[in-house]
């Protein structure tokens, strides 16, 4: 699915030179974020505010979420409120040639902030297009990869009516939900299209990547490098039919556990490297009149051959729209999502491997009303269930409601 711009452009103020001097000042503490944010602000300068030819300078526009949330847990007297801009992304995109698009996209999550130390901060994309054909199209460089129908949309929350999304795709939840497992964010080259079938549009995808072996600053040498063999493929192959879409999904990478888990393996010579890992994903949209309903399932299991290792992982999530008018939506679904992790314990007989799985149930409610064709007011209502059980360990749960208000700003 192609980019659709929304961009916004102006010459610059005495405002915007002391919003650029201030920059400057922040750049000695801060210089990596202060430059890529300045650069987004300097390349805005002058945009047209409509549309582009590749003679125009870049597009500047984006996405951002601002909501107050209430955790109401039930007996335990834990409740709170907050205030949060739950994310925004900032983008960035320039046409070449004919032929040739750039594109850049910042996010920002949980009022990112580093003195405070709260929020991330992700380059989620930066790749350019080749546009092969009127109905094909190339990308190189780092991109969002096709997977299911929300996977490529996902960032763009005008769009959407939830203010917590389907938990495979809540970047502000990655602290709770191992969403990079559910699902693949990160690609570096993919071919996609559409093609004509008589009445139906088939859509098609299919991409490579890094494994998810990637190195950090825990590692020594280079950060950021896939330090196996070994690479992500997948794709995606949809069907678009008057008011129907549907489509299938997949994956294939290899992880490599931690060599500490094998040292804790009764294995004596256990595999735990270059393990094949395998996603699952099917989605659908149906709409009829003012009613639609939207769904999707991923699997995600481990090929592993380790009687004491689990980690496979599920979610499903099934949503009913309803346009009650143009700008009001109305929704009600319900999520469930199955997380099974390792964790390393003392006990009796020294360290131990305890596998652990987390399942969450959620009724889920909501509404969103548009304020003209960039503003969206939406409310959420959600009922969660937690379990968490490990055998030899204490079952726990975890029971409260969420209340969230927001506003979405297409910018």
């Amino acid at each position: 699915m192609d980019i659709v711009t929304y961009p916004l452009g102006r010459r610059p103020t005495v405002r915007t030179w002391r919003s650029l001097a201030l920059l400057m000042r922040l750049g000695y503490k801060h210089p990596n974020l202060v430059l890529a944010m300045a650069l987004a602000v300097v390349l805005g300068f002058g945009a047209p505010a409509q549309s582009q030819n590749w003679t125009d300078p870049p597009l500047v526009f984006g996405y951002f979420q601002n909501i107050l949330s209430y955790y109401d847990y039930k007996g335990s007297g834990h409740d709170f409120s907050s205030f949060s801009l739950q994310q925004l992304n900032l983008m960035i995109q320039k046409d070449l040639s004919p032929r040739w698009t750039a594109f850049v996209n910042m996010e920002f999550v949980n009022s990112f902030s580093t003195s405070r130390m709260i929020g991330d901060f992700n380059l989620e994309e930066a790749w350019i297009r080749y546009r092969v054909g009127q109905r094909h199209s190339l990308k190189i460089g780092l991109l969002i990869p096709e997977f299911n129908r929300m996977n490529t949309i996902k960032t763009k929350t005008p769009l959407l009516p939830y203010i917590i999304r389907p938990l495979a795709y809540e970047s502000s939840l990655a602290e709770a939900i191992a969403v990079e497992e559910y699902i693949p964010t990160r690609a570096f080259l993919s071919f996609y299209g559409t093609l004509p079938l008589g009445n139906v549009k088939i859509d098609h995808a299919v991409y490579v990547g890094n494994s998810p072996n990637i190195s950090t600053s825990d590692q020594p040498g280079q950060t950021g490098v896939d330090t196996s063999r070994t690479f992500l493929v997948g794709g995606r192959l949809g069907a678009r039919l008057a008011n129907i879409q549907a489509g299938v999904s997949g994956t294939l990478d290899y992880f490599d556990y931690p060599a500490e888990v094998g040292g804790l393996i009764h294995d004596p010579n256990p595999n735990v490297r270059e393990i094949p890992r395998y996603r699952l994903g099917a989605d659908l949209r149906v709409t009829q009149g003012p009613v639609t309903l939207e769904g999707e399932l991923i699997e995600v299991w481990y090929d592993d051959d380790l009687d004491e290792i689990v980690s496979d992982k599920d979610f499903y999530y099934g949503t009913v729209l309803v346009s009650v008018t143009e700008q009001l939506i109305v929704f009600g679904g319900y999520w469930t999502t199955s997380q099974h992790f390792l964790d390393v314990a003392q006990g009796l007989r020294g360290f131990e491997l305890i596998n652990y799985v987390a399942r969450m149930k959620i009724p889920t409610f909501g509404a969103s009303y548009s304020l003209g064709d960039r503003v969206v007011l939406k409310g959420h209502f959600g009922i969660v269930k937690e379990e968490l059980d490990a055998k030899g360990v204490r079952s726990r749960e975890f029971d409260f409601n969420f209340y969230g208000f927001g506003t979405s700003v297409m910018f």
